[in-house]
Formats: C-alpha cells, sequence, structure tokens
C-alpha cells in the first residue's frame, strides 16, 4: 500500500501531463506513491504516451465526466492511505511531495493542506488558496473594488491580501489543483460534490471540511508550478468560477443571502463586460485584450448565473 496516492484527471493536455509525471517520478524515492489518472478525452494520445513513459501510472479511460466525478473516480481505485488532488498542468518541484506529507503529519487537524503555487514565468500564484466566498466579496466584485484595490484584505477578501503564500498559514480555501488530504477526512466528508463539474467543487469541499471541524492550511515548501487554464478557454473558465461561487452560496448561505450574491455576481460581470466593451471602443480595438473575455461570460450568463443543479 502507498503512502499517496495523486490524483490527476487530464482533458486533451497529454504533453503536460508527461512533463508533470516526469516531476514526479524523480520523486518516488522520497515518498512511496502511486499516480492514478482519469483520462477524460480517451484517444487524444494521453494514455499511450503514459504507457510508454511511465507504465507505473493506472490510467483510468471515461468519457469526460466531469473534475470532480473524475477525482471520486481516481480515488476509488487508489490505495493510499493519504490522497492528493494533483492537476495535470502543474510541475511539481522537487521535495514538493515529501514537504506535502510531512506537514500532514505535523497538522493532522488540518484535514486538508495545500501548498505554494507559482506561474511559469516564476512569479507566486495567490490561488493556490483563498478566502471564503461572502457576500461583501461579491459587493466587492460588483462594484470592481477588488479589481481596483487588488489584494486589499479588505476590499479584496478572497485575496488573503498581498501575503505571498511563504508562511505556513491555516487559510479558508485550498485550490483542487494541489490539495492533500487524508483518507479518513475524505470518507467522513464523502469526496467532491459531482454536481459541481468544474470550479467551485474546492471551495465546497473545504467548507465541509471547516464546517466539520477541520482547519485547513498551506505549507511553503510544497511548490508547483501550474499552467492555469491549460485546458479551457479564459472566458469559459471565468464564467464556470461564477458558477461554481453561486453554487456555493446556494448550498452553503441561507436563501436570501444566497440570490443577494447571485445578483452581485452577475452585475461584477456585466460591470466587466460593459467595461471592456467601452475600452475596446474608444481605442478602436487596439485595447481591450483578456477584458474582453468578459464580453463572452456577459453574453452566456444564461448558462451560469444560476448556478449548478442541486437537485
Amino acid at each position: 500500500m502507498p503512502e499517496l496516492s495523486v490524483l490527476m484527471v487530464s482533458y486533451r493536455t497529454p504533453d503536460l501531463v508527461k512533463r508533470c509525471l516526469d516531476a514526479l517520478a524523480l520523486q518516488r524515492d522520497e515518498v512511496d506513491l502511486e499516480v492514478v489518472l482519469v483520462d477524460n478525452a480517451p484517444g487524444d494520445g494521453t494514455a499511450a504516451l503514459v504507457a510508454h513513459h511511465h507504465p507505473w501510472v493506472e490510467v483510468d479511460p471515461q468519457d469526460n465526466v466531469g473534475f470532480s466525478r473524475g477525482v471520486n473516480r481516481a480515488a476509488e481505485l487508489a490505495s493510499g492511505d493519504l490522497l492528493l488532488l494533483l492537476n495535470p498542468d502543474t510541475e511539481p518541484h522537487p521535495g514538493a511531495m515529501k514537504a506535502l506529507v510531512e506537514a500532514h503529519h505535523r497538522h493532522s487537524e488540518a484535514g486538508l493542506i495545500g501548498g505554494r503555487i507559482k506561474t511559469p514565468e516564476g512569479e507566486v500564484d495567490p490561488h493556490s488558496c483563498f478566502g471564503e466566498p461572502s457576500l461583501w466579496a461579491a459587493f466587492c466584485f460588483a462594484t470592481t473594488l477588488d479589481t481596483i484595490f487588488k489584494n486589499h484584505p479588505i476590499l479584496h477578501p478572497e485575496s488573503l491580501g498581498p501575503w505571498p503564500r511563504d508562511t505556513e498559514r491555516e487559510v479558508d480555501i485550498i485550490s483542487g489543483a494541489l490539495c492533500l488530504v487524508a483518507r479518513p477526512v475524505w470518507d467522513e466528508l464523502g469526496g467532491l460534490d459531482e454536481r459541481f463539474w468544474m470550479y467551485g467543487e474546492d471551495t465546497d469541499f473545504s467548507m465541509r471540511a471547516t464546517r466539520a471541524g477541520y482547519h485547513p492550511r498551506i505549507t511553503p515548501d510544497a511548490v508547483v508550478t501550474h499552467e492555469s487554464g491549460a485546458s479551457s478557454r479564459e472566458g469559459w473558465r471565468k464564467a464556470m468560477v461564477l458558477k461554481g461561487k453561486i453554487t456555493c452560496h446556494r448550498k452553503h448561505r441561507p436563501a436570501p443571502v444566497a440570490q443577494a450574491a447571485r445578483l452581485l455576481l452577475i452585475a461584477g460581470a456585466a460591470a466587466r463586460a460593459l467595461g471592456a466593451r467601452a475600452v475596446s471602443a474608444a481605442t478602436r480595438g487596439r485595447r481591450g485584450g483578456s477584458a474582453l473575455d468578459w464580453v463572452e461570460v456577459w453574453r452566456n450568463r444564461s448558462d451560469w448565473s444560476m448556478g449548478h443543479d442541486l437537485t
């Protein structure tokens, strides 16, 4: 029985999967680990590539069952006492697996352990952990205060302020891109909520862990590089993040609060789409850039504005 089971869900990123597995293979002498990979796009070459370069990895082909269901499937197949949710578009730095396991042994009360995520450019990615969604955070989003005062501890509360994730600390939410959980905790919480197709499931999981008495935290010693959103369009990703937040509010808040938060999140998307259009028009299309993704988000609001179906 391995000490650590790494759970991965891939979708049309065979080269990134190989890079991640290459990095994990170098850490097998430090931690007795296995990898269970749910392949959500059979036929994209991932399974063949993994079989050739890393035959020790178990690959389970699925017909795009989504992230949450894919992770739950991987957990069913895994045999380790510790489970690690790890995105396939990450590259674990040397010692990352050992650091996560050691942090768990130091802080078993945490329930969930995350690490320090960096961008491909080497900058700290604050999305390794973040604050719990709240009505105040939704208001700051609607009024664009969280954009004007980015990383402000009060006006951008989900950012957790300017903290560079360089100290061990208890946090509200740990990203599903890098999240260690002990098997008993996973079983107690019932795994990920499969009603979340993708995005928001980690927020819900952390919120349920906290309500069950655990204290999620991160360790800066476990570092991975992450190409965020490598398998999805940015406009679609933004929409799914909003859909996940709306669902979390509906699931965890009283109905009036959840409805108010939903309307504020919709208003925030509208404000960003309007601003992007205004900038693009004023500069005759020379400016706008990634902000124009919000136009796509607003155009497709019927797909996300009610959240996921919780029935």
